[in-house]
């Protein structure tokens, strides 16, 4: 049998058995010592980066862009709360088969879809204790289920890599190109050193790096929160976080940053170091994502009322704080201006991009995944 994961944290899927109400056994599973033994033939729905055992499945997202057929899941096991994929939700809601979950000791009803036939908030490593063993053969529907996911998104990352973010690439016409949202969550984690810590912000960086990640980057700790509008106090739990991890890279848009802009304020106590990666795109980002943009500009003010960009300097507010800053505007200088950041105590990279022509980048690529797994 097999099961299915997704998100930041794990979700596993299983085919061909009945699963039972929980706190009784819910299905048959390999149990080693006093953990769950996943094997090879479960196929994961995740975000993790840098896993080298597993069927992990990172571009679950774009996967899932078109609906695909063949990817249906007899039941699902979640572990933890849903992640930001609004695909993946859509998705979880069309399964007709048992859901549940399992917390780390969070009791709070953490399913908003309502898909759940039980929760169990004791964790994972007593969650076999309320299973079956068995030899942990997995039956012809589990194999074929996990190569249909597997394969699917090796084609994705395949297109990714070699039809449009070619990492490798040394020609002077690709060094020379404008930075990108997508290929900038992709080339982050190729050349970030491993282990580097990194922290998210809301709303566009954590999400283009569940969707556009490499699933071959360096494993490194992931950090992200939900505050009040999804940015409060961005910079200063980054510089919380650096002080707990040593060095840290965050990741903000704009908006974000600005929010919590008294947050450079730790430059004269921070202990650990910090580099703050800048996405500048003029605004909200993610709005451009949403069909809100009316066809008429003059039906509604979408600058002014969803974009709110900002003339603020964010070097010159930086370095009023002390701050070192430097400007990133083509792929080419990325590597450089990340080896000179990371040797700062603190300092701010602002790369510059354009929300729009991002989010026309966005509905591309999510068009072509969407073509490669169910062709028209």
């Amino acid at each position: 049998m097999g099961w299915i994961q997704t998100s930041l944290v794990w979700w596993w899927l299983a085919p061909g058995e009945d699963a039972q109400p929980l706190g009784r056994p819910i299905c048959r599973l390999s149990i080693a010592g006093n953990s769950a033994a996943a094997g090879p033939w479960w196929p994961m729905l995740s975000s993790l980066r840098g896993v080298a055992s597993g069927a992990i499945v990172a571009g679950y997202d774009l996967l899932l862009e078109g609906n695909p057929k063949g990817l249906q899941a007899p039941q699902v096991l979640r572990l933890g709360p849903l992640p930001a994929s609004r695909r993946l939700q859509a998705w979880l809601e069309q399964q007709k088969g048992p859901q549940v979950l399992v917390s780390e000791g969070d009791p709070r009803p953490l399913d908003p879809l309502k898909r759940l036939q039980g929760q169990w908030s004791g964790g994972l490593a007593r969650w076999p204790g309320l299973l079956l063993a068995s030899d942990g053969s997995p039956s012809p529907e589990a194999l074929a289920l996990r190569e249909r996911w597997l394969h699917s998104d090796k084609l994705v990352q395949g297109f990714l890599t070699t039809s449009w973010l070619r990492p490798d690439s040394c020609a002077t016409s690709d060094h020379r190109q404008p930075i990108e949202e997508p290929w900038l969550a992709r080339r982050l984690g190729q050349l970030l050193p491993p282990h580097l810590a990194v922290m998210l912000a809301n709303s566009s960086p954590v999400r283009d790096w569940e969707s556009f990640g490499d699933p071959a980057a360096p494993g490194r700790t992931i950090h992200s929160f939900r505050g009040a509008s999804g940015i409060d106090g961005t910079l200063s739990i980054a510089c919380g976080l650096a002080e707990v991890e040593k060095h840290l890279v965050l990741v903000s848009g704009d908006l974000a940053l600005q929010h919590d802009s008294n947050g450079w304020l730790w430059a004269s106590q921070l202990h650990g170091r910090l580099l703050v990666l800048l996405i500048d795109n003029g605004g909200g980002g993610i709005f451009e994502q949403l069909p809100i943009r009316p066809k008429e500009p003059a039906a509604l003010d979408f600058e002014r009322l969803f974009a709110m960009p900002q003339a603020v300097d964010a070097c010159a507010l930086a370095a009023a704080h002390g701050v070192p800053s430097r400007e990133v505007r083509q792929r080419g200088e990325l590597a450089e201006a990340l080896r000179w950041g990371l040797a700062q105590p603190l300092a701010l990279l602002r790369v510059v991009s354009d929300r729009t022509a991002d989010a026309a980048r966005r509905r591309h690529l999510r068009t072509m995944a969407a073509a490669l797994i169910s062709p028209p």
